[in-house]
């Protein structure tokens, strides 16, 4: 209920609750991650996992995103166009995050803590075309902005900007 709302709340083009219901594919993908993560939840049985898997892969198809069942995804989630976006197994997503299309929170390779994918905190933005890699952490109320390629951890309220090639910007959070 709380991803239904989040999308009525922040997308002033999202007509009702039915309607997002019926019609927008960033909240059917994440209705079906959830699904097939309560199924990959289930630690010893091996089918579980293959039909969290199998969801999953129709999901990917069906709406062009990949959410890998393993992944944490908080509450309040709304996932904007959602086209493109993927996100990794052991990538976490805090509540209340905006996440637009072409998003990737994905690995580089370096495994850090046993982990290989980041951590995004609550209340963060990430536009679209943005990627979070590797095992980092983003802190709670961040701005990626469109774009942005980041690969070190955020502190919380902060604001990345692309600015050319390797070269983002971090802004640091506003004291009040």
């Amino acid at each position: 209920a709380r991803d239904l709302l989040a999308v009525v709340e922040t997308d002033p083009a999202a007509p009702d609750l039915l309607g997002v219901f019926l019609n927008f594919k960033g909240f059917h993908a994440l209705a079906a991650h959830r699904a097939a993560s309560a199924l990959w939840a289930e630690e010893d049985d091996v089918g579980a996992k293959q039909l969290a898997l199998l969801l999953q892969g129709r999901a990917s198809a069906a709406f062009g995103v990949d959410i890998h069942p393993g992944a944490t995804i908080g509450a309040g989630i709304f996932i904007d166009h959602a086209s493109g976006v993927v996100i990794g197994e052991q990538a976490a997503v805090g509540d209340d995050c905006y996440i637009l299309h072409g998003v990737t929170l994905g690995a580089t390779g370096k495994v850090k803590h046993g982990r290989r994918h980041p951590h995004v905190g609550s209340g963060c933005t990430i536009g679209s075309g943005a990627s979070v890699l590797g095992p980092i952490s983003i802190g709670d109320g961040c701005t990626v902005g469109a774009n942005a390629v980041v690969t070190k951890d955020l502190e919380a309220g902060a604001t990345v900007i692309e600015t050319g090639f390797m070269s983002n910007r971090v802004l640091k959070p506003r004291k009040r």
